[in-house]
């Protein structure tokens, strides 16, 4: 019984999904953030807007 261990082109394969999930991630975070903090200035303006 030999057990099989990962080629070094399986674990690169890994490492390179793994990095391209990771950055999809994190750019999706950033658009979040940004979507965010663009709301609360819009609905700050309107705000304002409505005062005067």
């Amino acid at each position: 019984m030999s057990k099989k261990k990962p080629s070094l082109k399986t674990l690169g394969l890994i490492a390179t999904v793994g990095g391209f999930g990771l950055s999809l991630l994190g750019s999706w975070v950033g658009e979040q953030k940004q979507e965010k903090l663009i709301e609360e200035k819009v609905t700050k303006a309107l705000a304002d807007r409505e005062k005067k």
